[in-house]
C-alpha cells in the first residue's frame, strides 16, 4: 500500500471519532469566522461563493453556513469519509 493510500485510510477510519478530539479545530473555526465577519460587509447582504480546502468533518463549514449567506459552498478534503461526515453535519 502506498504512503498516500495509508494516510487516506487513516483519515477515513478516524472520521467517525474525529470531532471527539477536534477542540483546536473547533476553536480555530470560531476565531476564523469572527475574523471573516469583520472583513465581509454584512450590511450589503451580498451572497458569495466559497471554497474550503481541507474541510475535514466540517467544523468551519458549519460556522460559515450559520453566519453567511452563500451562493455556493464547496468542501474539499483528501478523505471522502471526512467529507461525508461534514455534509451530514451541514446539510
Amino acid at each position: 500500500m502506498s504512503y498516500k493510500k495509508k494516510i487516506l485510510n487513516s483519515f477515513d477510519i478516524g472520521a467517525q471519532k474525529y470531532d471527539l478530539f477536534a477542540e483546536a479545530q473547533i476553536l480555530a473555526a470560531q476565531l476564523l469566522t469572527r475574523s471573516l465577519k469583520k472583513h465581509i460587509d454584512a450590511k450589503k447582504k451580498s451572497k458569495f461563493d466559497a471554497l474550503e480546502l481541507g474541510s475535514g468533518t466540517g467544523n468551519f463549514s458549519k460556522k460559515v453556513f450559520e453566519n453567511f449567506d452563500l451562493n455556493s459552498f464547496v468542501m474539499c478534503d483528501f478523505a471522502p469519509k471526512m467529507i461525508d461526515k461534514g455534509k451530514k453535519k451541514n446539510c
